[in-house]
């Protein structure tokens, strides 16, 4: 993941915590512990030369409470209100699937995982940071 002032991914750098969820199971890091550092590098190397693309995805706060609740997921969260391309948030939402070779970004905003969303388009797929998770976290 390049710091790229025009990329979403820049703004991964400013998140204070991550929230790692699989099959409604968490775990909560904050920035310097060994655990986040293990999972941002990792999300670093992922996310490398991604690009930024036009986000199709709608997010309806309900549907993803219920989505979370299976699968693996990380949630970036800020201390402070961030915007990106005149779309605010607080917390930035994906799911890891090891196949996928992109992903959407959902925003939290007042509370809510509401509105539009950003999508990243990586140049592989997410199974070595999928594999991080599952084997640090939940085996």
């Amino acid at each position: 993941m390049d710091k790229d002032k025009n990329s979403i991914t820049n703004y991964f750098y400013e998140a204070s915590s991550m929230t790692i969820s699989h099959n409604d199971k968490k775990c909560l890091f904050f920035k310097g512990d060994d655990k986040f550092e293990l999972v941002f590098n990792e999300l670093k190397a992922t996310t490398q030369n991604a690009h930024d693309m036009p986000a199709f995805g709608v997010s309806i706060h309900n549907d993803t409470i219920d989505a979370k609740e299976s699968g693996t997921w990380i949630e970036l969260n800020f201390d402070s209100p961030q915007e990106f391309n005149e779309m605010p948030f607080e917390s930035l939402l994906f799911e890891i699937k090891p196949e996928d070779q992109g992903f959407n970004l959902i925003r939290k905003v007042n509370g809510k995982y509401d509105g539009r969303c950003f999508y990243l388009n990586l140049n592989s797929n997410m199974k070595n940071l999928y594999d991080i998770l599952i084997k640090s976290f939940f085996d």
